[in-house]
């Protein structure tokens, strides 16, 4: 059973976060949260990233980044990674994780959510899109474990 979701990107402040609420909204007996790899530590999300989920229908609360690690990772049931950078740093730097550690887009193509930090409006609300895509496939999967 999946009571715990971390979803993981670089800064946790753009991907992460959205991935988070977009998967809190359709869980809602889940606890879900998220974490950067390399954390731009204490920060809010993206102003980009939040315009562009609003738009798209996600209303994002309070946010402040913090750093991954092996605490966070272990008491996850499930960690839902944006891209398969994070995937590979994820299996080498916390091996005993891979089990349970995803990328958000699995089953979908493209696979990654690439990162939209400093490059545009247009590419965060292509991000979000594909969020929303991949969050929309997990919640129906982790929904049929329950």
């Amino acid at each position: 059973m999946v009571k715990r979701v971390v979803t993981l990107c670089t800064g946790n402040i753009c991907r992460s976060p959205v991935a988070a609420a977009a998967l809190s909204l359709r869980l809602k007996d889940t606890e879900v949260s998220s974490a950067g790899l390399h954390a731009l530590v204490g920060h809010d999300i993206d102003p980009d990233s939040r315009e562009a989920a609003t738009k798209l229908g996600l209303e994002l609360g309070a946010h402040a980044a913090r750093k991954f690690d092996a605490i966070i990772g272990g008491e996850a049931d499930l960690i839902l990674v944006m891209d398969s950078g994070h995937l590979d740093t994820v299996r080498r730097k916390f091996p005993n994780l891979s089990g349970k550690c995803f990328l958000l887009r699995h089953n979908l193509e493209p696979k990654d959510v690439p990162d939209p930090y400093r490059r545009g409006i247009a590419n965060h609300f292509r991000a979000v899109e594909l969020i929303l895509e991949g969050a929309d496939v997990w919640a129906k999967q982790i929904e049929i474990l329950a």
